[in-house]
């Protein structure tokens, strides 16, 4: 099986039209639009002889600090790409930058 990914980080750059014209010309036997803000490719897809399978989506699991085991070495702060590590007495995670 061959897969493809249409990705681009800007809304409507035409993503959804080039991958519906690509599900076409393909053949495309199954497909799955998972754009978290906006999933429209239904709109332009003939729907009617596919099978519709909705996933909930959770995301990845929140960053902890074990608290027990920090020793306050500070080895952490250079490898959060973020820049969400603060210290104040411990090291904690500056929510909402960290989710």
């Amino acid at each position: 099986m061959k897969k493809i990914l249409v990705l681009s980080g800007k809304g409507g750059t035409g993503k959804t039209t080039i991958t519906s014209a690509l599900i076409t010309l393909l053949s495309i036997k199954a497909y799955a639009d998972c754009d978290v803000d906006a999933p429209n490719l239904h709109l332009v897809c003939d729907d009617n002889h596919w099978e519709k399978k909705d996933t909930p989506f959770f995301g990845m699991p929140i960053s902890q600090i074990d608290t027990a085991r920090c020793t306050g070495c500070g080895r952490c702060l250079p490898v959060c790409r973020f820049d969400a590590i603060i210290k104040k007495g411990k090291y904690i995670f500056r929510r909402p930058i960290c989710l």
